[in-house]
């Protein structure tokens, strides 16, 4: 697994309003709140002498940086994809499989797309459609009966496709109401959610012109519907899950909204219908016990390091997207996920759907199909950054090391491009769901902009590679050092400067939009 452009976040000295003491050179004020006083060295580094990982009992890695010659078999099979891109700008966000025709139906920035994946080995694109402006993008969609599919755009509306000649889609009926978000389809009902918080039901006793019968309120920005019998789940990025009651289609009923560990982008629900998988960003997935229809419970979450936006049930298997990776994980035990590996996608993998053993992924510019492969075990390293921060004076930087596999992970080996560093670990084997702790050492001396290189066993990914500059190299600081001062603007026309949040907690979000 390859590791992110790191997010830089910024904490300054601050405590708990609760809390009867402030940290020493710092008192409270009538906010609740702790500042430094002025007597305190504003300048001084945080004291970095504490225990470090491994006791102070390192090893040296080995040098070298070299891939194993035989690695193992992934647990992972990567069966076949297809670039959408090279037939239209793509973007894909959602997806959703019809096994009976062997079609993947995905949308994006290029419309609705229709691929042929009958054979998974051979995936191919067949056709695709889009409304008039905004290129052609839908958001969301779900299946119909008869080649129908339910697409939505959040500005534009609802349409209607007709897929019966897959390589031929064409647009039917529509509505222009904004907001529109996920969909789900039971029968003859179609939900759909609304980012102003809302659940629309339609009637599809005319497929081809849903009717509104009802909608309810009092959601947050609920993103998708997942239709359980008499219930529907939804997973509000702002509240958690909502729980409606659709035993009367006409008049669905909010019957309350379970916090979620993070905000909820995605769900799924095991095929015994006992437990139900929240998709809860940077906290990975969560698990509810479903022994409460009405009221969800959560059994604890699976951290996989990485943003988890997509979740999806196959059998015993339940896959998950992070936006990089497809994971899979063993849901034998529906309450007890245990991680069998990821495999890093194409491009960005933003949702996927599962049927008959395959994952089928929507990855902007691909769809490709992966399959969990029965009684094969290999370890997965994920670095815990992609670039190492020193001063320029020298020092040392400590990382993590994470396997995310299922079987033991080696640390074979390191080299770096420059001989003033060096690194060791508290251990060069890695047991599944642990990590190591590693320590790059820098002598010192300025000009550092160097790649350390790590070679473990990882079957896909068995050499990978952190940046490692220091402070005299650029504009970068080495952790610990006081940060600049500077003053930006916020959303609500106020300046603010960092050196006045002194006994704030302070978190830089860098992001683009287009």
């Amino acid at each position: 697994m390859n590791p992110r452009v790191p997010l830089l976040l910024l904490g300054l000295a601050a405590c708990r309003p609760a809390d009867p003491d402030c940290p020493a050179g710092s008192h409270r004020e009538a906010d609740g709140l702790c500042h430094l006083d002025e007597t305190a060295d504003d300048t001084a580094a945080p004291d970095t002498a504490a225990t470090e990982p491994g006791g102070g009992d390192w090893l040296a890695v080995p040098a070298g940086c070299e891939a194993p010659a035989d690695p193992a078999t992934h647990p992972i099979e990567v069966l076949g994809r297809v670039n959408v891109q090279s037939y239209l700008f793509a973007e894909l966000v959602d997806i959703e499989l019809d096994p009976d025709r062997g079609l993947a139906l995905a949308v994006g920035q290029g419309g609705l797309v229709t691929v042929d994946v009958s054979d998974p080995e051979a995936p191919a694109f067949l056709g695709s459609v889009g409304q008039a402006g905004e290129g052609s993008r839908f958001h969301r969609l779900a299946l119909g009966e008869d080649g129908r599919v339910y697409v939505t755009h959040r500005d534009q509306g609802l349409w209607v496709v007709d897929t019966a000649d897959p390589a031929n889609p064409g647009l039917g009926w529509s509505t222009s109401e904004a907001n529109l978000s996920g969909l789900a389809r039971q029968g003859d009902v179609l939900w759909v959610t609304t980012h102003a918080g809302e659940l629309v039901t339609f009637d599809l006793s005319d497929p081809d012109a849903p009717a509104e019968l009802g909608r309810v309120d009092g959601l947050g920005n609920p993103w998708l519907p997942l239709a359980a019998g008499d219930r529907l789940y939804i997973a509000d990025n702002t509240l958690g899950i909502g729980v409606v009651d659709v035993s009367d289609p006409r008049a669905p009923a909010l019957l309350g909204t379970v916090e979620a560990a993070g905000g909820v982008q995605d769900l799924a629900l095991s095929e015994d219908g006992s437990t139900l998988y929240a998709a809860v960003g940077s906290a990975g997935i969560e698990v509810f016990s479903l022994d409460d229809p009405d009221a969800p419970a959560s059994a604890g979450t699976v951290n996989l390091h990485y943003a988890v936006i997509s979740v999806a049930v196959d059998g015993d298997t339940l896959w998950a997207a992070d936006q990089q990776d497809v994971v899979a994980l063993d849901i034998g035990d529906p309450r007890a996920p245990v991680v069998r590996n990821t495999r890093q996608t194409e491009q960005w993998a933003m949702h996927l759907a599962a049927s008959g053993g395959v994952a089928w992924v929507a990855d902007w510019a691909w769809v490709e199909g992966y399959r969990l492969l029965d009684g094969v075990t290999a370890p997965d390293a994920d670095p815990s950054t992609g670039q190492l921060f020193l001063a320029d004076d020298g020092g040392t930087a400590t990382f993590e090391l994470a396997n995310l596999g299922s079987a033991p992970l080696a640390i074979l080996g390191a080299s770096a491009d420059d001989d003033r560093l060096s690194l060791e670990a508290d251990r060069l084997t890695v047991e599944p769901g642990e990590s190591a702790a590693l320590r790059l050492s820098y002598a010192g001396g300025g000009g550092l902009e160097a790649t350390l290189c790590l070679a473990t066993d990882d079957p896909d990914e068995p050499t990978q590679e952190i940046a490692v500059v220091d402070g005299a190299s650029g504009d970068g600081l080495g952790l610990g050092s006081p940060a600049p001062d500077f003053t930006l603007s916020g959303l609500d026309g106020r300046s603010y400067t960092l050196s006045e949040q002194l006994g704030r907690p302070v978190v830089l979000a860098y992001f683009a939009t287009w």
